[in-house]
């Protein structure tokens, strides 16, 4: 949890993507060949968002699947001998008066000079905060049901 001037305790998830790159050692390759420049680790969520007991009119909340991309400080791109990328991301909760709540599905994938080389990874955020205390707060693989109406009315 972290303390936030507007709301007391404040719920943040902490992720870290990773894509691994196969066949073994293709990461050397891209890296030498200063190919790097050429990936992508995109990001895309939907969600629903409640605000004292309201829908939540956020750029994310209640959209199918819109950008969420990382800012480049937040991307290793370059696989180097791991054969690995990587994006961090930290997803929290709107401010709010009373209630806050907020229901994430995200799925990522590696592109390849624009084109998707990967499946998707699918993983959520979700949490809770009511009387300046943290509910509820979860991160995990795969997708949650994003429910249609608050949890606290």
């Amino acid at each position: 949890m972290v303390r936030a001037f507007s709301m007391g305790e404040n719920a943040r998830g902490q992720v870290v993507a990773v894509a691994e790159l196969a066949p073994k050692g293709v990461g050397r390759v891209i890296s030498a060949a200063g190919m790097g420049k050429s990936l992508g680790f995109r990001r895309q969520v939907t969600a629903h968002d409640f605000v004292d007991g309201k829908q939540d009119t956020g750029k994310k909340a209640f959209i199918p699947w819109t950008p969420d991309d990382s800012q480049p400080k937040l991307l290793t791109l370059d696989p180097g001998p791991d054969d690995r990328l990587y994006d961090t991301d930290g997803p929290d909760l709107p401010v709010a008066a009373r209630t806050s709540e907020t229901y994430n599905n995200y799925r990522q994938w590696v592109e390849w000079a624009g084109v998707p080389w990967s499946d998707y990874g699918y993983w959520y955020f979700r949490a809770r905060w009511k009387d300046q205390k943290v509910t509820l707060k979860e991160v995990g693989q795969g997708l949650i049901i994003l429910p249609p109406q608050p949890y606290y009315p």
